[in-house]
């Protein structure tokens, strides 16, 4: 049993894909069983390259409290490919888990179907008032949770709408005392979060950039979106339902290799499982 558990954890982490199209063949609840019984972070490994329609499964067989918990280790974004997977019944109990900063998160990007840009935003992203200055802005960076994607700091003003963008390079020559509001490269382009993906991405601002402020229905900004994040939303848009079973491309060499340590191991558990349920 050892050596089989050491073969199929090398699986899960050598070749993530790979094992996760073996669980896929399995049911949702067995497969739930069986990453309960490995290491946590392996339950994060299998979220986060599984088909969102297989991982939404896995989360409904989980209690709201360690559905959130093991949600909370992937980017807002993922976590909301999950949560689309769900029925409104079963979404609340897990956002009531999370950081409030998370669940205004993922309620954001709920809130837009999937084929507009404000599905695919990151949210989180540091943004600072025009009236800040250099040094305020510095300090606001340095205490920031949020995540910055570019070499641009957003400006907005007080009822937060975007009003340019200064360059980190631009700040740091600054003098500490000058404002945002004088420094900033004003007239940048934003997107709507409305905006079908299929048109985003024949916008002319991805020339200057691959980083665009994203705005709501009251022209607030609400996030930023990536060109990469912009492409896989329409890949994810185009992908075939199905995936190949494991041993029909190249990869049924690793399979061979160590895919039925991993079967063996998960057999051998939901065995273990059910005969706990019998007696």
């Amino acid at each position: 049993m050892q050596k089989e558990q050491a073969l199929a954890l090398d699986f899960l982490e050598e070749h993530p894909d790979a094992a996760v199209r073996v669980l896929e063949q399995h049911e949702a609840a067995e497969v739930v069983r069986f990453l309960d019984s490995l290491p946590e972070d392996y339950f994060r490994i299998v979220l986060e390259r599984a088909l969102p329609a297989f991982a939404g499964r896995l989360c409904g067989h989980l209690a709201p409290e360690a559905a959130a918990r093991h949600l909370l280790e992937l980017p807002p974004s993922t976590m909301v490919s999950i949560l689309r997977q769900l029925d409104n019944s079963q979404i609340e109990p897990i956002l009531q888990e999370c950081p409030k900063s998370r669940r205004s998160a993922c309620r954001l990007l709920l809130h837009y179907p999937l084929q507009c840009v404000g599905a695919w935003i990151v949210p989180n992203t540091a943004v600072v008032s025009s009236e800040f200055t250099v040094e305020e802005i510095l300090a606001f960076l340095r205490d920031a949770t949020e995540d910055t994607f570019s070499k641009y700091v957003f400006i907005v003003d007080r009822e937060g709408v975007p009003r340019g963008r200064i360059s980190y390079l631009k700040l740091l020559k600054a003098g500490p005392r000058q404002q945002a509001g004088h420094l900033m490269e004003r007239n940048v382009a934003v997107i709507s979060g409305h905006t079908l993906l299929a048109e985003a991405i024949k916008l002319p601002c991805w020339k200057e950039g691959d980083v665009v402020p994203v705005t709501g229905q009251q022209q607030q900004f609400i996030g930023v979106l990536r060109h990469a994040d912009l492409r896989h939303g329409l890949a994810t848009q185009n992908r075939p339902a199905q995936q190949e079973l494991p041993g029909s491309d190249p990869m049924s060499g690793i399979f061979e290799v160590y895919g039925k340590s991993l079967l063996a191991l998960f057999n051998s558990i939901s065995n273990v499982v059910e005969n706990d349920l019998k007696s």
